[in-house]
């Protein structure tokens, strides 16, 4: 079966540690752009739950992108490039 966008999404947030997906939470909830996720749906999510999230709020063909932006902005450039090459 192949992966989905959600897939790959949860792969990635599954294998940040504990102050990595907190930042990444951070970032996500005061991103600029619309839609934006609240904090508190964000606050206990875990990688299953923020996926979903994204694919909800950004639709599966915009989650991927989104995802790659906010995990550079909180400079995990290795984890985003190995997305934007899961996904592209």
């Amino acid at each position: 079966m192949n992966k989905t966008i959600k897939d790959h999404i949860m792969d990635i947030l599954d294998d940040l540690d504990d102050s990595g997906l907190k930042r990444f939470k951070n970032k996500l909830s005061d991103r600029g752009g619309e839609p934006k996720i609240p904090k508190g749906r964000l606050e206990k999510a875990d990688s299953i739950d923020i996926a979903n999230l994204l694919v909800s709020y950004f639709t599966e063909s915009k989650a991927g992108a989104v995802t790659i932006e906010v995990l550079q902005a909180i400079n995990l450039n290795a984890e985003a490039d190995q997305l934007r090459a899961l996904t592209s």
